[in-house]
């Protein structure tokens, strides 16, 4: 004995022309879609990379404080070549255009040499504000025997 069923007939052309259409519009989507996932994550890792070269540069300012007032610190320095050594640092770390545009001054305050910096950290991206950073380094003077 052989049982026979009856199965549904779909005419291939009418499906396979409607499948068609469904996939034309879903693909222009899932671009829209795909372009705007990348937009974003773009955006978010410049976001990102502009806090790490910040954090360099908070660095490389407190590298060049520290340095600086070890160097006016001596015996026979001055804030002249405390404000020398910072610069110095600081184009050796930051470039000689980012290194202009630091404010370093140097002085001696009760037995210390103390070296001040001011500068701004622009960033990349309109969204990420600009860091105002003020710095001190400080270093005991030496004083003869």
């Amino acid at each position: 004995m052989t049982a026979c069923v009856a199965v549904p007939v779909m005419s291939l052309g009418t499906a396979a022309g409607e499948l068609g259409r469904e996939q034309g519009r879903e693909r222009g989507f899932t671009t829209t879609q795909y372009v705007t996932a990348v937009a974003m994550s773009l955006v978010t890792f410049v976001m990102l990379a502009n806090v790490v070269v910040d954090r360099y540069q908070q660095g490389a300012l407190r590298a060049a404080a520290d340095e600086g007032a070890r160097a006016g610190a001596d015996l026979d320095a001055g804030a002249r070549d405390c404000e020398q050594r910072g610069h110095d640092v600081l184009v050796s770390l930051l470039g000689e255009p980012r290194a202009r545009s630091v404010k370093l001054s140097c002085r001696v305050v009760d037995g210390s040499m103390r070296a001040r910096l001011r500068a701004r950290l622009a960033s990349w991206f309109p969204l990420v504000p600009d860091w105002d950073v003020a710095l001190t380094g400080s270093a005991p003077k030496e004083v003869a025997p």
